[in-house]
């Protein structure tokens, strides 16, 4: 019996010991192939695309002299970046003296005082900015040889009115007699096909005649002393096809009695694109002047 159960354990570690060595030896792995587990890569997040650097917009200077020729030819007055549908522009407006034609006898002779306005447009492509509309004389503002003072030029009101125009109210201020300080929106409107600018006139926002005001807070002529803003909004108006204005106004205006009176929703004003003139017009003033 003792020798059956050697012969059977040394059976036993002899099977063992080759199933060790079958790595070894080249044995096949009788054991049916496992199917080869197909795996895929974790996908990619797409990483957001960092935004477009600004890209410098033409100095002043480049400006005039891309307008006039050189850099004497004129004075820049503002400059405003935007954008229509896809496309991002840049606008610059420069101003000269202003000479006309006499009918007469084609001399040219001096104007009242007001300034010749003339603009240039560039297009941004890529990384560049490309001249793509350039006009002078496209109307006239100011007096005495000079444009209107530009105020902060982040005031400035913008409205597009479809994908194919764009409104602009450049806010600007000027003096009259006695020192009064008048506040004025430049209106400008931009087409988009031919790339053209139109000067849509002036519309008037508030006034403030500290300059004359004595410490009593009197003017010269014994009228209280004032102070006004206006607000200034785009409405749509399909008739006209450029967008109705109003003007919000905040402050004190002089009453008839002499006395000074505050503002309020009745002093609202409004302008409307006027087809024959080209520029805007006062329509009404009341607290409904536009919806």
């Amino acid at each position: 019996m003792k020798t059956g159960i050697d012969n059977k354990r040394w059976f036993l570690t002899l099977a063992f010991a080759a199933c060790l060595c079958a790595p070894l030896s080249g044995c096949k792995n009788e054991k049916a192939p496992q199917a080869a587990v197909e795996t895929t890569a974790a996908p990619t997040a797409v990483q957001p695309q960092a935004p477009q650097a600004d890209v410098a917009v033409p100095s002043n200077s480049t400006v005039v002299a891309d307008l006039f020729g050189n850099a004497e030819g004129g004075e820049y007055w503002f400059g405003r970046t935007f954008a229509l549908g896809d496309q991002r522009y840049h606008v610059a407006f420069a101003y000269s003296i202003s000479e006309q034609a006499s009918p007469a006898n084609d001399e040219v002779v001096e104007s009242d005082g007001q300034v010749s306005i003339s603009h240039i447009t560039y297009a941004l492509n890529g990384a560049q900015w490309q001249k793509v509309g350039t006009a002078r004389g496209i109307g006239t503002f100011g007096a005495n040889d000079q444009a209107p003072m530009v105020e902060a030029s982040d005031s400035a009101v913008e409205f597009v009115d479809n994908a194919q125009r764009y409104l602009l109210a450049v806010p600007a201020w000027h003096t009259e007699m006695g020192g009064i300080e008048m506040h004025t929106a430049e209106i400008f409107a931009f087409d988009a096909g031919p790339r053209a600018w139109k000067y849509l006139g002036s519309v008037y926002t508030g006034e403030n005649d500290d300059a004359g005001c004595t410490d009593e807070g009197k003017t010269v002529s014994g009228a209280a002393c004032t102070a006004s803003t206006g607000e200034l909004k785009f409405t749509s108006n399909t008739q006209t096809g450029f967008p109705d204005i109003s003007v919000i106004r905040s402050g004190a205006t002089l009453g008839n009695d002499g006395k000074a009176r505050a503002l309020g929703a009745e002093d609202a004003i409004g302008y409307r694109y006027s087809a024959s003139s080209g520029a805007y017009a006062q329509s009404q003033k009341s607290s409904s002047a536009i919806d």
